[in-house]
């Protein structure tokens, strides 16, 4: 849908702190993706699509949410890549639609090498804990543009950015949207597998089964 924060492209509803009148970019036309979106549903493919801003999420949601009115209830688990910046009023839809919403932890500890933590906008990243409220079914994939290993997991637990940021949050960046380290393990396996309708076989660390079980001990306001 758009491209990145860190490179100014991610398109949001309002403008860039520094930029007046600047909202980013979509990289294709909103009728465009629609189509396409619709074309591939049709086809019985997996849709997965890339998603930073909240526009751009935003955009996207109510064109997964008008494909599946117009071609008729069925698993789809339509995946939005990365969901960063989410509206509170679109969270919500990513439980009723069965949405995937594909966020990666290390985003979370690279991006404060020059995110601002004094705009609103900051509050609305990677609003881990608020998605889980919604859907039981939080994946926390891998990305091309940061490592995987373990401690990547502390980009949801702990919230802190990496040793080299130009500015340190001790209690965690946005420390409402901490999940527990159960919900990240989770995520890293059940919610994986889930998320490429692999559950039942992959994703699970218990001998013998094909699903770990999981309960979330995430407390979620009204």
């Amino acid at each position: 849908m758009d491209g990145s924060a860190g490179s100014r492209t991610a398109f949001f509803f309002d403008a860039y702190d520094d930029s007046a009148g600047y909202r980013g970019l979509m990289q294709n036309s909103e009728a465009d993706m629609r189509t396409w979106i619709g074309n591939a549903d049709s086809a019985g493919l997996q849709v997965a699509v890339h998603a930073i801003g909240d526009r751009a999420n935003a955009i996207l949601l109510a064109i997964y949410d008008s494909v599946t009115k117009v071609h008729g209830t069925r698993d789809r688990r339509f995946r939005v890549e990365h969901a960063q910046h989410l509206r509170r009023d679109e969270i919500p839809m990513f439980g009723r639609l069965r949405v995937v919403p594909s966020m990666q932890p290390y985003h979370a500890i690279d991006d404060g090498r020059w995110s601002s933590s004094g705009s609103g906008r900051s509050a609305s990243r990677r609003p881990t804990h608020s998605v889980i409220c919604w859907t039981p079914k939080l994946p926390s994939p891998s990305d091309p543009t940061g490592p995987w290993r373990p401690s990547t997991r502390s980009g949801c637990v702990r919230r802190r950015h990496a040793p080299h940021a130009r500015r340190q949050e001790p209690t965690g960046w946005v420390p409402e949207q901490k999940i527990t380290v159960g919900e990240a393990l989770h995520a890293y396996t059940a919610g994986n597998a889930w998320a490429v309708f692999a559950d039942q076989q992959w994703g699970t660390l218990a001998p013998g089964t094909s699903r770990m079980w999981w309960s979330s001990t995430t407390t979620c306001s009204p």
